[in-house]
Parts: C-alpha cells; sequence; structure tokens
C-alpha cells in the first residue's frame, strides 16, 4: 500500500501553527498518514513547539522535528521534504498558514488513483487560485469539464508530491542548469528564501507541470510570515465541501493550461470547434480583469445609447 505523510512546516506562528493542525484533526482520514511537523528555530519557538507537543495526531506515527539553528524558510522546506521523500511514497506540504478542506486527504488519494505519478506533473496543488500572484488580478480558469486545471507553475500553499519527483528536483537544484533558465520578471524579484522560484524553474527546464484543482482543498488565512508581509486576506479561498465526479485532465491534449504568468496558452482549446459561446469567450479573455474592462466599455456604451434615446425623444416632445 502507498505511504503517505504530512509535513507542516512552522516558524513562529504559534496561533497559525494550531489553525493549521486543528484543520488537519478534523479532517477525513480513511487511511494511515503520518504528521511532521518541522520547527524552524525563533525568538518564539518555545510557543510554537507548545503548541506542536500539545497536538494529538490519531491517525498514524507523529513527529516534530525542532532546529536548534536557523534554517530559514527555503532550507527547511527543501531539507524537510527531502527527508519525507525518502520515507513516504507520496506527501503533503503545508506551510503554518494554510488551512485545509476535510476532504483534502480523499481528493489525493482520488486523484491517485486516477492520475497517478504522471510523468506530466511535478506535483499536484490542493488550493486553487482566484487571484493571479503575478499582480493580484482576478484569474478565473477556463472550466472544460474536469475538476482539474494545469499550470506550468508550482503551488505553495497546500500541495502533495509524489517521492520520485521531489528526488528529480532535489537532483537538479545541486545541478549546473539550474542557473540557465530564464524566469519572468515577476518571479526573478521574488526573494531568495523562496524556494517555490526555483522550483519554477526545475519547472521550466524539464518542461513540468503542476495539476490544480477547481475547488480548493486548502486555503491561505494570509498570516504575515517570511514571504508574506500582507494582513489582507487576499489568497483566502473558499474551501470544497466535497469531492467533484469530474474526470481528471492528464495531459496537455484535452484542456487548457497555463504558463508561469497565468496565461493561456492551449492552442488545441483555442481551436476547438467543439467549445461553447462562454468557453470561447474566456478563450480570447481569459482573465477576469480583461472581462471586466469589456463590461465597463460595454456598460458606458449601453448608457451612452439609454442617455441618446432620451434626448432624442425629448427633443421629439419639444418639437410638437
Amino acid at each position: 500500500m502507498m505511504s503517505i505523510g504530512i509535513l507542516v512546516i512552522g516558524h513562529n506562528r504559534p496561533a497559525s501553527l494550531a489553525a493549521a493542525l486543528s484543520s488537519l484533526s478534523q479532517a477525513l482520514i480513511p487511511v494511515s498518514v503520518d504528521l511532521v511537523v518541522s520547527l524552524d528555530d525563533s525568538y518564539n519557538q518555545l510557543s510554537t513547539y507548545a503548541v506542536a507537543n500539545e497536538f494529538d495526531w490519531i491517525f498514524g506515527e507523529y513527529d516534530i522535528v525542532r532546529r536548534e539553528s536557523k534554517f530559514g524558510l527555503y532550507r527547511n522546506v527543501i531539507e524537510s521534504c527531502t527527508l519525507m521523500s525518502r520515507n513516504y511514497d507520496i506527501f503533503v506540504v503545508l506551510e503554518d498558514d494554510i488551512v485545509v478542506s476535510k476532504h483534502f486527504l480523499n481528493y489525493l488519494l482520488d486523484y491517485d488513483s486516477k492520475v497517478g505519478d504522471n510523468p506530466l506533473f511535478a506535483g499536484s496543488s490542493l488550493y486553487s487560485y482566484k487571484v493571479r500572484e503575478l499582480d493580484n488580478m482576478p484569474f478565473s480558469p477556463v472550466f472544460y469539464g474536469f475538476q482539474n486545471y494545469i499550470m506550468q507553475f508550482p503551488s505553495s500553499w497546500g500541495q502533495f508530491f509524489y517521492s520520485s519527483k521531489w528526488v528529480e528536483f532535489a537532483s537538479w537544484l545541486n545541478s549546473d542548469s539550474n542557473s540557465e533558465v530564464k524566469l519572468p520578471a515577476y518571479i526573478e524579484n521574488w526573494p531568495k528564501s523562496s524556494w517555490k522560484k526555483q522550483f519554477v524553474r526545475f519547472m521550466l527546464d524539464r518542461q513540468l507541470y503542476f495539476s490544480f484543482p477547481f475547488w480548493s482543498y486548502s486555503t491561505n488565512v494570509g498570516t504575515r510570515g517570511v514571504n508574506h508581509n500582507s494582513t489582507l486576506d487576499l489568497f483566502d479561498v473558499p474551501l470544497a465541501l466535497g469531492i467533484s465526479q469530474d474526470p481528471f485532465v492528464r495531459n496537455l491534449d484535452k484542456a487548457p493550461y497555463y504558463d508561469a504568468s497565468f496565461g493561456l496558452v492551449s492552442p488545441s482549446l483555442k481551436n476547438s470547434s467543439e467549445i461553447g459561446d462562454a468557453t470561447s469567450f474566456f478563450c480570447k479573455f481569459p482573465y477576469r480583469s480583461t472581462f471586466y474592462a469589456h463590461v465597463l466599455v460595454l456598460s458606458i456604451s449601453n448608457d451612452f445609447k439609454i442617455a441618446l434615446i432620451k434626448f432624442l425623444k425629448l427633443f421629439q416632445f419639444f418639437q410638437r
């Protein structure tokens, strides 16, 4: 049977860690799953450790890794995930500001049974974007009858990896080719503490993608942290209340997919004669921001027409 582990990365946010662990304890866990909490050294580590130490995990083995020196987010994620890849066939990664849906593990099991360790995917997200990381504008992927969509962009707000893929990434990370891949400008500006920056580079170099669910099984509650300085709930999304019965898309020929800048790049969808008018519209205008701009223009145009008609009627009235 496939071995499953959950990794929670913590730092100096005891309240956030408590919320993350609480959401895990309320999840539907139908199989044995181990839990590992990795805590980086910080001024608040005692309080954070107390939260982890008092937590009771009943679904499998429970381990707390307490760093005795400052690792930083990048090193803590890389080394913790590498250790998980040695001990489990598949593992979930959550930072301490992530809360999961009670159905997250059933989604993982459904994905594993229908998609598995697909060579196209570097990993699979539990999180579903509603806002682009590129510019914080609304994002609405085209729905094409599947319960997932594909992006050449990794998730860091709830995701799972097959260990073989993480091992491939870790090997690539130590190679000389990882600095030769050009990143989109907005990703290039990310801090060095972002492990996701290197993972994007890996995906671009190996032409790999991430699977994202249309309905989110995790959410970012927006706690201030190393790579997140906003107290707004900009990336907080509604959590899925069940499992979709739609099939999974497993290749780039059957559905739209998106690049690292959240751009629609699927020629198969853009040229398909099977799609309806609504989907065709979103193929041309895949972002809500563009859609809103067109709605604004149409509204102004319509208001002008109404005003003109009223003016003409008023003019005709005074001509009598």
